[in-house]
């Protein structure tokens, strides 16, 4: 049984990589979804990116499947992460973009896990394999010039050329990812317009100046008690504040990736489609 309640108001343990987003597969729900490979001229192609700095070319692009790019910043090692294009996509500055980091890194798996509620909800949806809880140095993570940063920012750069609505660019992720987009919003000034945090939360860490006025999303299993210890104190803060409007969205299971349906009700909620106009 899916629920949701949108908690009352608007304006411990560092988030690790559980064993059960490692185990909690259930990928392709039969859609047979494939990884496609482009070069830098976005020509099918099964070899790898060895260079950043390409645009997207969307006539060239097949939008049943996700695209594969990499980044290599500063000679660093590479960073690939995945662009999902859904099928109401229009190149004209009207898309909304999620960008999600999954908390063990897996940016594949992450993608074949919410691309169907990016496909429902008209998302183009980005996931990376970057940036897991092991690149998330908690002790330093206010620091922009540390190479995960670096990553992001060169990634970015490169998902602004995808045409969009610039003021429906998302961040999110599960558990650590959660926590990365949180901070990201604080470190990137970007008009960040809201958060999908899927079984995250702020580690305690209230001097994060998160960017203000966000739509956040908690999604949380019934059963992830430590999430649900931090959703009162979280959403306190963010509402009081950062001047955050905060709802929560509750799945049964634990500290998990959350069902479609879930994703897809939360996804809406951010884009405001549950209010009547």
């Amino acid at each position: 049984m899916f629920t949701h309640a949108n908690i009352e108001r608007n304006a411990t343990p560092t988030p690790g990589i559980d064993e059960n987003f490692q185990s909690d597969v259930g990928l392709s729900h039969g859609l047979g979804v494939n990884p496609v490979f482009f070069t830098t001229s976005m020509a099918p192609s099964p070899v790898r990116f060895q260079r950043a700095g390409f645009p997207l070319a969307s006539s060239h692009c097949d939008r049943s499947v996700p695209s594969k790019r990499t980044t290599a910043s500063e000679g660093g090692p590479l960073a690939d992460y995945y662009v999902y294009i859904p099928s109401t996509f229009k190149a004209d500055k009207s898309a909304p973009i999620m960008i999600l980091f999954s908390s063990s890194g897996t940016g594949y798996r992450m993608m074949l896990r919410h691309f169907e509620a990016a496909e429902k909800t008209g998302f183009v949806l980005v996931t990376a394999d970057y940036f897991s809880n092991k690149n998330l140095d908690f002790e330093n993570r206010y620091n922009p010039t540390n190479i995960s940063a670096k990553h992001f920012r060169e990634m970015l750069s490169q998902i602004e050329t995808i045409s969009h609505d610039p003021t429906q660019l998302f961040l999110g992720g599960d558990s650590g990812g959660a926590l990365r987009a949180y901070l990201y919003s604080a470190l990137f000034d970007h008009p960040w317009a809201g958060i999908y945090a899927n079984g995250g939360w702020l580690k305690r860490d209230y001097s994060m100046k998160c960017r203000t006025h966000m739509r956040i999303a908690m999604v949380n299993g019934h059963k992830d008690s430590s999430a649900i210890h931090f959703t009162k104190k979280d959403s306190d803060y963010l509402v009081d504040k950062r001047q955050c409007n905060v709802a929560l969205f509750s799945f049964e299971g634990g500290h998990q990736l959350a069902p479609t349906d879930a994703q897809i009700e939360a996804f809406n909620w951010l884009l405001k489609k549950d209010e009547q106009p």
